[in-house]
């Protein structure tokens, strides 16, 4: 159930990315350490809670986003969202995870998805801020 959920948010998410804003996907060169905790702090350059997902019957706003990238090549990601029915108004929470490995190349980091979805994607630390590009939009987080 957690892998078709971090599937279907990841394929939304991949949906919501044709925004008229456009936002520089150009990467810093990343530090040697990378090492941390990092909470999200823009989303595809907006604040918190960001529209992520918008169904016919859903809207997912992300409220919360916890990356932890660890020594020794691993990373996790804890996403929080607050869903609102389309139909009824009602609110509902959901909590996703995935995580995986990663090593730093070409002056990036090279994350690779092997819990939750089978994904690459790049980032860069650059002193207490992490970037993030997944599916053509920017992620900022903060240490």
């Amino acid at each position: 159930m957690r892998r078709l959920c971090a599937l279907f948010v990841l394929a939304a998410v991949a949906a919501c990315g044709g925004s008229d804003s456009k936002v520089d996907l150009t990467l810093p060169p990343t530090e040697a350490n990378v090492t941390g905790t990092f909470n999200l702090a823009l989303a595809n350059g907006q604040a918190l809670p960001y529209q992520a997902i918008v169904t016919a019957t859903e809207v997912w706003n992300l409220t919360s986003d916890r990356m932890v990238i660890a020594a020794g090549g691993t990373w996790t990601d804890t996403t929080a969202y607050n869903i609102v029915s389309r139909d009824d108004g009602s609110q509902s929470t959901r909590l996703t995870a995935s995580a995986g490995t990663y090593v730093v190349a070409n002056n990036q980091i090279n994350f690779k998805m092997t819990e939750g979805g089978v994904v690459t994607f790049v980032g860069s630390v650059v002193q207490n801020s992490l970037s993030v590009n997944f599916n053509g939009l920017r992620y900022l987080y903060t240490r």
